[in-house]
């Protein structure tokens, strides 16, 4: 697995020369501010909660946060300097935007992800019958992602075939 297999998760680009890819990457780039600010607002958080509670200092969820946080920053600053190198080397950029143009590259994330919803649900719901026997409180969370995951599937395709 590369990570363009998780970058064709989130970005779908669709540039048809170098300048128009060239600024597609920089709005990746504002995403990896928006990654680090969320990876420094986890961090505060986790400060925040040790702060009024100083024994969760100690928890798994310290770590977790910790841990989150950390990755988000690390990972945006990583993020950055690839697209960075990506951007002033024109063999590079030429050869990123081909394989992320690629048309059966794009295919096969389509049905990859189509696959990983349907995993998802499968998952949500069997956790959602496990989640009955522990509180009825989990269940209606559980129910409400479900919900969230459809509401948010037909308000981005209505979406989508308006913007195509």
């Amino acid at each position: 697995m590369s990570l363009w297999d998780l970058k064709s998760f989130v970005y779908d680009c669709t540039a048809k020369n170098n300048e128009e890819y060239k600024l597609e990457l920089k709005k990746r780039m504002r995403s990896m501010v928006v990654l680090f600010v969320l990876g420094v607002l986890t961090l505060i958080t986790m400060g925040v909660l040790i702060w009024q509670n100083p024994e969760m200092m100690e928890s798994f969820r310290a770590g977790l946060f910790t841990g989150v946080g950390v990755g988000l920053m690390a990972g945006s600053v990583v993020g950055a300097l690839q697209l960075r190198k990506r951007m002033k080397d024109e063999a590079s950029l030429k050869a990123a935007r081909l394989a992320e143009t690629d048309e059966r590259e794009r295919e096969i994330s389509n049905r990859a992800i189509r696959m990983t919803s349907k995993v998802m649900m499968v998952a949500l719901y069997l956790v959602m019958l496990m989640c009955t026997f522990i509180a009825n409180e989990a269940v209606l969370v559980v129910c409400g992602l479900i919900l969230l995951f459809f509401v948010s599937y037909i308000v981005c395709r209505k979406i989508v075939s308006r913007m195509m």
